[in-house]
């Protein structure tokens, strides 16, 4: 399908034609457990005003099904998808003609490189880290989004893994200064 960034294309939700089509991976469900999470994605193509609604009532539902500590993780992430919806063009997957199908079942990735196998390996090295961690995890699972074979699996684990190693310690210490002190 190989668009330009100047044809116009329609919008599968509200049938407008637009020039900056986009598809992103969006969080479509969240349920928070006292250890754990289980976790929901989908692919949603569409124009940069209705991908922004969507994101962001995603992020309104998931953070109340979490508990409200979703939003640590949900608003920085509905930020980074509204500011991708406010460039102009086609977005990536868009150009190359991968269907929202391809993209979630990860029909057209790629082999990855060499560095992106060290990649790999700072993240399982850095996951354990809190704050830091979570930040470095993330980056690398950006870079490595286009992979097949362990890199993209290995990042993806260990970013979770992150999550958890920030969210635990945070979640203790609001535990322990929630406490009234001891005389």
């Amino acid at each position: 399908m190989n668009t330009t960034r100047l044809e116009t294309l329609r919008c599968p939700v509200c049938d407008q034609p637009t020039d900056s089509l986009k598809q992103l991976r969006v969080i479509q469900t969240i349920i928070g457990f006292p250890f754990g999470a289980a976790i929901s994605s989908a692919v949603v193509r569409s124009c940069p005003r209705c991908m922004r609604a969507y994101v962001w009532k995603r992020c309104l539902v998931n953070g109340l099904t979490t508990w409200i500590v979703g939003y640590i993780i949900l608003v920085p992430y509905t930020i980074a998808l509204t500011i991708s919806t406010l460039q102009k063009g086609h977005s990536w997957p868009v150009m190359q003609g991968i269907t929202p199908e391809m993209q979630l079942n990860r029909t057209w990735t790629w082999e990855s490189t060499p560095f992106e196998k060290v990649l790999a390996i700072i993240a399982v090295l850095c996951c354990l880290v809190p704050g830091i961690g979570i930040l470095v995890c993330w980056t690398m699972l950006w870079r490595v989004r286009w992979c097949t074979d362990w890199v993209y699996k290995t990042v993806e684990i260990t970013s979770f893994v992150a999550f958890f190693a920030t969210v635990v310690p945070i979640g203790v210490y609001l535990k322990i200064a929630s406490e009234p002190p001891k005389r």
